[in-house]
C-alpha cells in the first residue's frame, strides 16, 4: 500500500449530503485550539465554552450538558458547527487528521487522534450533544459508568467491527451520517436511522419528529467477547500501526487477525499492552497466509462484515 498516495486521496472531503455539519473534537490528550489557556484549570463549563468559542474565532461550539461527566469536562468531546461558506476550516481539520496518522506512521510524535470525525444531522445541536453524551457513556455490570472514547476515530472504527450495520444505525439514531477518517486514509461513512426520526416540515428543511426520543437507542451494550475486544484495543491499535509501517495492506481480515493475535498474547501470559502489541505483530505475520478458520481462536464477532477498520 502506498501511504503517500493514500494520504493524498484523503485530502478530498467525504461525500456530504448537504445537512448541517459538525466536526467532532476529541481533546482527551490535548485540544486542537486552546487560545493559550490551560484548560485543565477551568472547572466552570461556561468559562470553558467561552474560551473555546474564542479559540475557534467565534464559530459556534457546543458541549454536552455534563451534569455528571464520566471524566473531567475539559477532556470530553465537543463539536464545532461548520457553516456552508466556511469549508476552509473543514479542509484544515481534514489535513490535521491526515497529519496525525502520518506522524504516527513515521514515528515522529506521540499518537494523538483529536480530529477526523465529521457529523451530519438535522438535530438541534444541544440535542445532538445530549445524544453524544449518552453514546460515550456506557455501563459495565460491576464497574458502573465508563467512558467510551468515540471522539477518537480509531475507537469508532473498532465499534463498526463489533456491531451490525442495523445496530449501528440505531445507535446513531437521528445522526444521519458519521464520517470518520480510517487508518488507510479513506473515509468510512456510517448511516444513522434518521429516516425514522425526521419528517418533512413543508418548508424545505427537516426537523426532529419527537425531541423526547433524543436518547433512544444511544447506549451500546457489549457482550463478553465485545468487552474483551474493547479492552484489547490499545494493543490492537499498536499492532495495526506496526503492520502499516511495514507497508502491509489493511483489510477487514487484518483487523480480526489482530484481535486473534492479541488474544494469543494474553494466552502466553503477556499483560502489558506494549508487550501484547509486539507479540501480536509477529504473530500476525506468521499467520497472515493461514486459511480462514485456522487462526489461534475464533475471531467471528457480531459484526456483519461492515467493510471498515478501527481501534480504541
Amino acid at each position: 500500500m502506498n501511504l503517500v498516495n493514500s494520504a493524498a486521496q484523503a485530502l478530498n472531503r467525504p461525500k456530504l449530503s448537504g445537512l448541517p455539519l459538525y466536526v467532532l473534537i476529541d481533546p482527551y490528550l490535548g485540544d486542537v485550539r486552546d487560545d493559550g489557556y490551560n484548560l485543565a484549570q477551568i472547572t466552570d463549563i461556561e468559562v470553558l465554552h467561552r474560551v473555546r468559542c474564542n479559540a475557534w474565532d467565534g464559530r459556534k461550539v457546543f458541549h454536552a450538558p455534563m451534569k455528571n461527566p464520566v471524566i473531567s469536562a475539559y477532556r470530553l468531546p465537543y463539536v464545532v458547527h461548520i457553516e456552508e461558506n466556511d469549508y476552509g476550516v473543514l479542509d484544515e481539520l481534514v489535513q490535521m487528521a491526515i497529519n496525525e496518522h502520518q506522524s504516527a506512521l513515521n514515528f515522529t510524535t506521540y499518537q494523538r487522534y483529536r480530529v477526523g470525525t465529521i457529523i451530519e444531522t438535522w438535530m438541534d445541536p444541544l440535542d445532538l450533544m445530549r445524544r453524544l453524551e449518552m453514546m460515550w457513556s456506557y455501563h459495565r455490570p460491576v464497574e458502573g459508568a465508563r467512558y467510551l472514547r468515540i471522539g477518537d476515530r480509531r475507537v469508532f472504527e473498532a465499534i463498526t467491527h463489533l456491531f451490525t450495520p442495523e445496530r449501528l444505525a440505531r445507535w446513531l439514531g437521528p445522526i444521519a451520517h458519521w464520517h470518520v477518517l480510517a487508518r488507510e486514509f479513506r473515509w468510512l461513512s456510517v448511516r444513522g436511522d434518521d429516516e425514522n426520526w425526521y419528517a418533512d416540515s413543508g418548508h424545505g428543511w427537516r426537523r426532529a419528529v419527537d425531541t423526547t426520543r433524543v436518547l433512544e437507542g444511544a447506549s451500546l451494550q457489549f457482550d463478553g467477547l465485545q468487552r474483551r475486544r474493547m479492552r484489547d484495543l490499545e494493543a490492537v491499535a499498536r499492532a495495526l500501526l506496526d503492520w502499516q509501517r511495514a507497508n502491509r495492506a489493511l483489510s477487514i481480515d487484518t483487523y480480526h487477525l489482530a484481535w486473534s493475535a492479541v488474544a494469543a498474547a494474553g494466552d502466553h501470559g503477556l499483560v502489558e499492552q506494549s508487550d501484547k502489541a509486539e507479540f501480536a505483530y509477529h504473530w500476525m505475520r506468521a499467520h497472515d497466509c493461514a486459511p480462514p478458520g485456522s487462526h489461534h481462536r475464533n475471531t467471528t464477532s457480531s459484526n456483519s462484515g461492515f467493510g471498515s477498520f478501527g481501534t480504541d
